[in-house]
């Protein structure tokens, strides 16, 4: 259950030529000039969120030592500085970065020293990953494969997840030895096949985030040791899971499957989590200590209960509101880019049918056109159902 203490050491050196300074950072000596330093008012600031992408970039690629710049006035204190590296691990979206970069580094540090004759601050970054790029590239053949032999299709949120929680369950390993930083990774549970709770935990959210469901890494403790499982999403619903405890219980149900605050561990006695984490703090760790986290990502009291899609959706209204209209297409341009994207369209086997107005045996643009097209014709007057109007 060993979530990895990372050792951070991150240093911030600058000349400011501006009276703005934090407790505890230490400053290079202000240049003989600094006062006169007047930046030009036509300067064009860009977004701090440009640099934290470049960073982004460094850091996915596995670079170890890189030198960027950015203006003076897009960095004008700490405050910047910090907010920099905090918008470089936030969510994304895209399932190589938030979590997973933010787990993936064992240690960084940097400098930022001005250059006046450029108005900006040359940021010098020194970063160690548990992972090489060679390897990161094995993960995404790897994730890719598990993907594709999950055939989840038009499963529903909750079939995906069960789908991806019981492939790591029953591949994956749970190391018990100290056996290197691997072990820590998605490269370890998904290419060697053995990991300790932060690999499945990092692992989990790759492949989910790779399908479109939000999920995040929970640090905390376990049994009282620093431990990691994952909370993810179904209708916008976040729920527990911890498959590294699955996997090392053997047991033919599952524990912590979609579990609540009130009954994450009410299936094992035994065994107990906690969301009080003991760590330093960090800018890596931000996003888990500005208060917000549980606003943001509410866990459910109580565990989801599946309960099979019973629905029939008659032919267009996907979302079942008794109308077939634009919000139906927008449903389905969204499916189609899920199928396009990930290779599954979020839709159960029955919205599918509905969906698939054009009749060809799949959804994609041209079934949503055809229901705007019927939308305006209802909008204008029509009066005949979709089913008349698909004869036309």
């Amino acid at each position: 259950m060993r979530l990895h203490k990372l050792l951070l050491s991150a240093f911030l050196s600058l000349v400011l030529a501006i009276p703005s300074v934090s407790a505890g950072v230490s400053y290079a000596a202000v240049a003989d000039n600094a006062d006169s330093l007047i930046l030009q008012e036509n300067t064009e600031a860009a977004s701090i969120e440009t640099y934290a992408s470049t960073l982004r970039s460094y850091m996915k690629a596995r670079n170890t030592s890189f030198t960027f710049s950015v203006p003076a006035s897009v960095i004008k204190g700490q405050s910047d500085a910090d907010e920099l590296l905090k918008a470089t691990f936030r969510e994304t979206g895209d399932p190589s970065e938030g979590d997973y970069l933010r787990w993936s580094i064992s240690n960084y540090n940097y400098t930022a020293p001005y250059d006046a004759s450029k108005s900006s601050y040359n940021f010098k970054f020194n970063v160690s990953y548990y992972t090489t790029a060679e390897q990161e590239n094995a993960v995404n053949s790897a994730v890719k494969d598990i993907i594709s032999s999950l055939e989840v299709g038009n499963g529903s949120d909750y079939e995906v997840i069960y789908a991806v929680y019981d492939w790591l369950v029953k591949n994956v390993t749970y190391e018990q030895e100290d056996s290197g930083q691997l072990v820590f990774t998605a490269y370890g549970a998904a290419v060697q096949r053995r990991a300790v709770c932060q690999g499945y935990a990092v692992l989990m959210y790759r492949v989910l985030r790779e399908l479109n469901i939000p999920c995040r890494v929970i640090p905390g403790t376990g049994n009282s040791e620093n431990h990691a499982w994952n909370i993810a999403s179904i209708d916008g619903k976040y729920y527990y899971l911890d498959s590294a405890w699955d996997s090392s219980a053997g047991a033919k149900s599952y524990y912590y499957l979609l579990r609540g605050t009130n009954d994450f561990d009410a299936l094992s006695k035994e065994n107990s989590h906690s969301r009080v984490w003991e760590h330093k703090k960090s800018l890596l760790y931000a996003d888990y200590d500005d208060g917000t986290f549980n606003t943001r990502y509410p866990v459910q009291a109580k565990a989801y209960v599946y309960k099979p899609d019973t629905i029939s959706y008659k032919t267009g209204d996907v979302n079942n509101d008794g109308t077939v209209d634009s919000s139906d297409a927008s449903l389905i341009l969204e499916s189609y880019s899920k199928l396009s994207t990930f290779g599954w369209s979020g839709f159960t086997a029955k919205r599918t049918l509905a969906a698939d107005v054009v009749n060809d045996g799949k959804i994609d643009s041209r079934d949503a056109s055809v229901i705007l097209s019927y939308y305006s014709y209802r909008a204008t007057g029509g009066s005949d159902s979709i089913t008349d109007y698909l004869k036309k």
